[in-house]
């Protein structure tokens, strides 16, 4: 925190991905509040699908590790008949074996599926056929508790509901926009009945419609000038 203080207190601009984090760096540090600068992805010009080729899979992306409600969305498995889960991402190999032994405990082994990570530029176009995408971050830590993860920007701009944590920024964040749902991600009885609730065909076309007007405004290109602004301040400070 030392080192943070030093960095945040002597730049020229400071930078945060996620509001509950600027808002954080801005009282702790006594600074301006940071510019909001979220990583969206850039649209790669493939639309969302009006239904999903796969309406049975929820899809996760991103490094799979603890902490990240992967072994909840596991357990959740075996309370919503037909569910799969696809988890892509790099993953450790001391902390696979144990998420194999859950799903086998649980007798949802062929309902589980791990896939390589795939280059930033195909992201979008390996998540499209998936019902939803999972974002069930646990609160074990502030960064978590006020994250804005990547993972829910990817599955937008890829025209996918999401099944999020019920944290603050994930929760305003479905509510503004109607495009998923926020559940207790430590209770898989509340993921499961999140999960049938995106999985009903007519809801998730609902919100696979909100999705795709959300992705008009949702957008790298307005993320872009917000940045662009923040470069140009710091370095009229530093002129």
């Amino acid at each position: 925190m030392a080192c943070e203080w030093l960095f945040v207190r002597s730049a020229d601009a400071v930078v945060a991905t996620s509001p509950g984090h600027a808002d954080v760096v801005a009282r702790r540090y006594r600074v301006a509040r940071p510019h909001l600068v979220r990583n969206i992805p850039i649209a790669d010009g493939v639309t969302g699908l009006a239904q999903p080729s796969e309406p049975d899979v929820a899809v996760y992306v991103g490094g799979v590790a603890p902490n990240r409600g992967i072994e909840q969305m596991i357990s959740a498995l075996p309370l919503v008949d037909g569910l799969r889960l696809r988890v892509m991402g790099p993953v450790k190999e001391d902390y696979l074996p144990g998420l194999r032994r859950l799903a086998a405990e649980l007798g949802v082994t062929d309902r589980l599926e791990f896939v390589a990570p795939v280059c930033s530029d195909d992201v979008l176009r390996s998540l499209r056929g998936a019902a939803f995408g999972v974002a069930l971050f646990q609160p074990t830590c502030l960064s978590h508790r006020l994250v804005a993860p990547n993972k829910v920007f990817e599955y937008l701009t890829a025209g996918l509901p999401s099944l999020v944590s019920d944290l603050p920024f994930l929760r305003q964040f479905m509510e503004e926009h109607g495009i998923g749902c926020a559940v207790d991600a430590d209770r898989p009885a509340a993921i499961a009945a999140g999960a049938r609730m995106l999985l009903d065909p007519s809801t998730n076309r609902e919100l696979r419609a909100a999705v795709a007007v959300a992705a008009q405004t949702v957008t790298w290109d307005n993320e872009r000038t917000i940045l662009e602004r923040a470069y140009a301040q710091a370095l009229e400070r530093r002129a």
